[in-house]
């Protein structure tokens, strides 16, 4: 229903809006949720639907392009631990108005709502001066006059007020305050207001000159976002044409390198060129339908083709379908625009393919854009030859393997399509096997063997889920000692994306010495060279096993964190937690402890009680005297570190002084 309001009709069409759109799509609602003016809010109810308080999350995070809530967390920080409630999370980005405080005049020269203190920025009017009293209402000047009485002021944000809400609850009305203000109406009218001006530039602006022109206008009492505006008008412009009498493309043909074009705010809008006019016009003759001509076909679905040539950051890219074939349409008026994601660009060519090379390694994200006589798209999706889907290029000369074997052939096991696991031997000479680099195993960790590589199961989840694709028992799960499993190169881990074909590789894609994620061999965790059982052993694997019926213990166990003691002119003392507790600092305790009652994960961290930069953390060690790490690489300051474990342990913080 509408909202009854004193808006002529016309009026009211231009404020209604009634479709839900997602932010972070194409055109105005650009760019996606986690700008910095974006936030999130939960309400809480009780069981029975009924609403108990409302507050902003401090716990949420963007991982990926989605966003992963802490709902345990957000209602601990109000006090609840235990019960059962329904809570409900908005996602939102303010659009009308701002929290910022403004000083308004009561009445001057008859008029009322004038601005008289203020962010320059946010009103385009210089500050005044004001004061504030015990009871909080502000007065012209900075402190009372010592005779009569000073002019009062008003304070208020700049916000607009809700004139009515519909009984659905589904439409506003609003309306501004009295603001004689004209960035504060024109901001009114422009919230149902999605056109953006643009303009070419065609030479450099110096910064500079707006910095000047800025202090000028505040010093001559003018509005400095106008004097701005005139800079940049008077440095832009330039010839604007298309490419051809049926093309779509236009082109600013004086644009300097530095002006980025249209951005993703105007994608899917409508470009209208003012003052338009004809300078000539080309009379066609009558001719006669042509029955053998053919409409054009749309631009089918395509994705990018990479080869990365070896030892090189040379690059060639080829343009394929989604049955593999190359596309090639052979069509005259059909053009290709290449972007190579590091700022190079390939002109318009009529070649389907590309190559490029790199001046340094790093991630890059290329694309293409199609252009035919009546459609055009872009093209960003990235394919190895083995048609697997990757995010991005990576342009590394870095081989991430552990020896001169650079042979793409699928490696044969006896293993192959068989789940194996650690027997839990650790007599000599024996080690405990890694999980994946830096992680030790247990007697419950699991890998599935994929032509000649071990890929580890990261989760009990994606381990059933694999039991079931593949059929396999628990009770056929293949136990090996230690040196024999690390025999088998490592491959990429198992994760969710391996059941859906796409990063990481799937069960059905042949692995090979090139693929994403193979890394040779790892050895034992916690064991060197000089103990004799790091990387392959020189025993004879092919003897049985040393017999150990005795695992390890798996709890419970307590995990004791020290802190680093404060000492003059060497230490300065740290804060440790285990993961989500509160900081403990030296001075409150020198050691924290946490009981556990199984064998899991455990999370914790560590940061410098002294000053940032001066002050660094060094990280965790097995020894009071800082010679053993626990990690390597050692954590960053405030980051979570995650290890497996079984037994009690303590770790000993380290923090260096600059002093």
């Amino acid at each position: 229903m509408r909202v009854q309001t004193d808006l002529i009709q016309e009026d009211y069409k231009q404020l209604k809006k009634e479709s839900k759109e997602v932010l972070g799509l194409d055109g105005f609602l650009y760019p996606p949720f986690g700008a910095t003016q974006d936030y999130v809010e939960f309400h809480i109810f009780d069981m029975s639907g009924n609403f108990k308080e409302r507050s902003k999350s401090e716990n949420y995070t963007l991982e990926d392009g989605k966003i992963v809530l802490n709902i345990g967390q957000d209602f601990r920080d109000l006090g609840y631990n235990r019960g059962n409630y329904r809570v409900r999370y908005f996602f939102i980005r303010p659009n009308a108005g701002s929290g910022d405080e403004i000083v308004l005049t009561k009445t001057v020269d008859g008029n009322v709502g004038q601005i008289h203190s203020g962010n320059p920025e946010l009103t385009g009017v210089p500050m005044g001066e004001f004061h504030v009293d015990d009871e909080g209402n502000a007065f012209v000047g900075l402190e009372p006059p010592l005779e009569g009485e000073s002019l009062s002021l008003d304070i208020k944000e700049w916000k607009y007020q809700i004139n009515a809400i519909s009984s659905d609850r589904k439409e506003i009305s609003l309306i501004p305050q009295i603001i004689d203000n004209v960035k504060y109406k024109d901001n009114f009218r422009n919230l149902v207001d999605d056109k953006t001006l643009y303009y070419s530039t065609k030479q450099d602006i110096p910064q500079d000159e707006i910095a000047e022109a800025y202090q000028n206008a505040i010093q001559n009492f003018q509005n400095p976002q106008e004097a701005i505006a005139q800079i940049i008008a008077d440095n832009s412009g330039g010839e604007v044409s298309f490419t051809g009498p049926d093309s779509t493309r236009i082109e600013f043909n004086s644009r300097v390198e530095s002006d980025d074009g249209f951005d993703e705010k105007m994608r899917q809008g409508k470009v209208v060129v003012k003052n338009a006019y004809i300078t000539e016009y080309l009379t066609q003759p009558d001719i006669k339908e042509n029955s053998s001509y053919n409409i054009e076909d749309p631009i089918p679905e395509l994705y990018i083709e990479i080869v990365k040539s070896p030892d090189t950051r040379v690059v060639d890219f080829q343009l394929k379908t989604k049955e593999g074939g190359t596309f090639n349409p052979n069509i005259n008026g059909v053009q290709f625009y290449w972007e190579f994601g590091c700022g190079h660009k390939e002109e318009a060519t009529t070649n389907s393919n590309a190559s490029h090379e790199y001046d340094v390694d790093g991630n890059y994200t290329p694309s293409v854009y199609v252009f035919t006589p009546n459609f055009s798209d872009e093209i960003s999706e990235l394919r190895t030859p083995t048609g697997r889907v990757v995010d991005i290029l990576d342009t590394s000369l870095a081989v991430n393997q552990t020896s001169d074997d650079t042979s793409t052939e699928e490696i044969d096991s006896v293993f192959n399509g068989k789940i194996i696991r650690w027997d839990g031997s650790t007599l000599s000479p024996q080690g405990i096997p890694q999980s994946i680099p830096g992680q030790q195993s247990t007697t419950e960790s699991r890998w599935y063997v994929q032509d000649g590589y071990r890929r580890w199961i990261g989760s009990s989840y994606n381990l059933n889920l694999l039991r079931n694709l593949k059929g396999l028992l628990a009770e056929d799960d293949v136990s090996l000692y230690s040196i024999l499993i690390n025999q088998i190169p490592v491959g990429p881990i198992i994760g969710g994306g391996t059941f859906t074909n796409t990063t990481p590789p799937s069960l059905d894609e042949t692995l090979t010495a090139d693929s994403p994620g193979i890394v040779g061999t790892l050895g034992f965790y916690g064991q060197d060279d000089e103990g004799g059982n790091q990387g392959e052993s020189d025993d004879d694997v092919d003897d049985d096993p040393p017999q150990d019926d005795n695992d390890d213990d798996s709890g419970p166990f307590t995990v004791t964190i020290v802190n680093s003691p404060i000492i003059a002119n060497e230490t300065a003392g740290s804060m440790v937690a285990f993961y989500g507790d509160n900081y403990t600092s030296t001075t409150d305790s020198d050691q924290i402890q946490k009981p556990f009652d199984a064998a899991q994960i455990v999370s914790f961290k560590g940061k410098a009680m002294g000053a940032t930069g001066i002050n660094p953390f060094m990280g965790f060690f097995d020894d009071p005297d800082f010679t053993q790490p626990s990690f390597t690489p050692q954590p960053d300051a405030e980051d979570l570190v995650d290890i497996f474990l079984n037994s009690s342990r303590t770790f000993f913080v380290k923090v260096e002084t600059g002093f």
